[in-house]
């Protein structure tokens, strides 16, 4: 009997669809997270993969510590050697391990939002344009996203500027945005996005480290795929890019997180951006009555750059 036996009939095909890109485009309350542990017990007892070839990201620290927890009850030999973690801790991790590759030292600090933001604000005040407006005009908050929105997007101050060269404040957070990272790395310090965006230029420049991680990382399985912005989908293209078994569940109709850098579009990109790829959808859902679903269905209908689901229970 295969431990994916379990699995209804949606479900079963992508988990056995092991080899090569796959996209499964999952409704609401379908079953994603058995999916996903499933098709990584499928892989190691089935399969002969060894866990610590296996690289499973998800978005949220409870997310990930749920899969794990599933899979230390699905498999008898346990995780040993696999990563499963959030984008960010799996950044923190390789840029612990090479810091030096990147001008840091291991024991780098990571600023918090909280510390991010006071940096930013002395930052500012000490710029004699900004001091000589109307705050309510430009706050730091709205210069914090700024410098979120160029990260998000790897695009460095000098990119940025020619990006938002309209915008009237331009000059003043290009220039917070300049001294704001001279800070960071005299103290040694990275914030929440340099995480990414390090550990992005880490692999990028790196070719040695890039083909170490790529040899290693043989299967790649991406949870909520439509929450990733432009340096997530990067990071992981370049990891798969030896073997291009990559596996990404996500939902374009559930993306709520464009105002942080996530873009839906990005399910599409995966699609144009590899050949051969395999779709599967899930639209059984085990959550919800006719009635919600039929509702939902009629409202979601109306999103554009969508993949077609229909949910039904």
């Amino acid at each position: 009997m295969s431990i994916v036996d379990k699995l209804n009939e949606e479900q079963l095909k992508p988990a056995l669809q092991t080899e090569g890109p796959v996209l499964v485009t999952a409704g609401a309350g379908s079953g994603k997270t058995r999916l996903l542990t499933h098709r990584i017990a499928h892989l190691i007892e089935d399969n002969g993969v060894s866990p610590s070839n296996i690289l499973a990201i998800t978005f949220t620290n409870k997310a990930s510590n749920e899969m794990k927890e599933r899979l230390e009850s699905l498999l008898a030999g346990g995780i040993q050697g696999m990563w499963i973690c959030t984008f960010h801790a799996m950044c923190c991790k390789l840029l612990r391990f090479h810091a030096e590759r990147v001008g840091l030292s291991s024991n780098f600090t990571i600023y918090g939002d909280n510390e991010r933001d006071r940096l930013i604000k002395r930052i500012l005040n000490d710029d004699p344009e900004f001091s000589k407006l109307d705050k309510n005009k430009l706050k730091p908050d709205n210069v914090a996203w700024f410098i979120a929105d160029a990260k998000n997007n790897l695009l460095s101050p000098e990119m940025y500027a020619k990006k938002i060269k309209n915008n009237v404040y331009a000059g003043i957070i290009i220039r917070a945005y300049l001294e704001y990272q001279k800070e960071l790395l005299c103290a040694n310090a990275v914030d929440f996005d340099d995480l990414l965006v390090k550990a992005y230029e880490l692999l990028e420049q790196n070719p040695d480290l890039l083909e170490i991680y790529q040899t290693k990382f043989k299967y790649i399985l991406v949870d909520e795929f439509q929450d990733t912005n432009s340096v997530q989908y990067e990071l992981v293209r370049l990891l798969s890019a030896k073997y291009h078994n990559i596996f990404a569940v996500g939902d374009e109709d559930q993306c709520i997180y464009s105002w942080r850098g996530a873009k839906f579009t990005n399910v599409q990109k995966f699609i144009d951006d590899n050949a051969g790829i395999h779709v599967f959808k899930l639209e059984q859902n085990y959550r919800s009555t006719d009635k919600i679903l039929n509702v939902a269905n009629n409202i979601i209908k109306n999103n554009s750059c969508r993949l077609e689901k229909n949910l039904w229970t």
